[in-house]
């Protein structure tokens, strides 16, 4: 659970290496209370500087309701070669009481089996 209102807000996943080709998506099953926010999935690949290579909105209702939502980060250009981490980053979060909660987020190879998954408590 992330309690929002303390400006941005992000859930980072341990290091865990995958090929962008044998993990085409990406599922996330999470809820977000509150207003709508923009969520942002982003990946930083191998041996590179930056924080993060790439990102994808993630479209998470604001009902408070869990979702499973699937990305195609495959159609995503920066998606390529071996990839490092996953995070989810919340852009506006300044709104007090609102919670982003999030029960799962696994990266799935073409054969359906689970290469990386981050189950948080609470």
């Amino acid at each position: 659970m992330i309690a929002l209102g303390k400006g941005a807000c992000q859930l980072i996943g341990p290091e865990t290496w995958w090929t962008a080709a044998s993990a085409p998506r990406l599922h996330v099953r999470a809820s977000l209370t509150g207003r709508p926010r923009t969520v942002w999935v982003s990946w930083k690949r191998v041996h590179e500087e930056s924080a993060a290579n790439g990102r994808m909105k993630l479209d998470l209702p604001a009902d408070g309701m869990f979702h499973t939502l699937e990305l195609d980060l495959a159609s995503q250009p920066t998606y390529r070669g071996t990839l490092a981490g996953l995070r989810l980053e919340i852009d506006d979060a300044d709104h007090a009481g609102d919670v982003l909660r999030v029960e799962s987020v696994s990266v799935k190879t073409d054969l359906g089996q689970v290469k990386a998954a981050v189950k948080p408590g609470g």
